[in-house]
């Protein structure tokens, strides 16, 4: 999800540009683009929920406040360039990148009935979780880091505020959840993504 505006709120918050959280139809991801919205934000985001996204869009569009979806599968490194650039060349930058897919836990990765038979068949649905919630991050980070220190046109001569780059993880980043190998490793990563991004 990415967003931006120019105004000043009253919590002294001040969002001089476009945020944009990638998964953004439904749950934390729909809260977070209404609130937003209802912020003054111009408000772009991704989700591969096609239906539940352009109704959030178009529920929520007004001239005051963009709100534009953008189909985004997070594994596909492609999509969420294709998120940032329609911020970008909407509004000439980006000001805030919001981080929100995940995925749970899908199969079970360590299972007991496992065999030396059946252990030779590779886990595809740990392989998933960890692209959902582990590798997505990893795209977005690395093209907020460039499009978040990117102005164009008119933007290129003002002084942003403020520039963000936020991941939802879970309380899984960091804590032991028996049984849920792949989802807990993963919000790990995310937790160890944005500690080494802040330094």
């Amino acid at each position: 999800m990415l967003y931006s505006s120019n105004q000043t709120y009253t919590t002294g918050t001040s969002i001089s540009k476009p945020p944009f959280p990638n998964q953004g139809a439904l749950g934390i991801g729909a809260e977070l683009v209404r609130l937003l919205h209802a912020a003054g934000a111009h408000v772009f985001f991704g989700d591969v929920l096609d239906e539940p996204a352009r109704a959030l869009a178009k529920e929520l569009h007004s001239p005051e406040a963009f709100v534009k979806y953008v189909e985004c599968n997070v594994m596909v490194y492609a999509d969420n360039l294709a998120l940032f650039d329609a911020a970008y060349n909407a509004f000439g930058r980006v000001d805030h990148a919001i981080s929100n897919a995940g995925l749970g836990e899908q199969g079970n990765l360590i299972d007991s009935r496992l065999d030396l038979e059946s252990v030779r068949e590779e886990p595809k649905d740990g392989a998933r979780v960890i692209d959902v919630n582990l590798k997505g991050p990893v795209y977005f980070a690395r093209l907020a880091s460039v499009y978040l220190r990117q102005s164009k046109g008119e933007e290129a001569n003002s002084v942003p505020l403020d520039k963000s780059l936020t991941f939802t993880s879970s309380v899984a980043a960091f804590r032991e959840d028996p049984g849920l190998y792949v989802y807990v490793a993963s919000k790990h990563g995310v937790m160890g993504l944005m500690r080494v991004l802040r330094g």
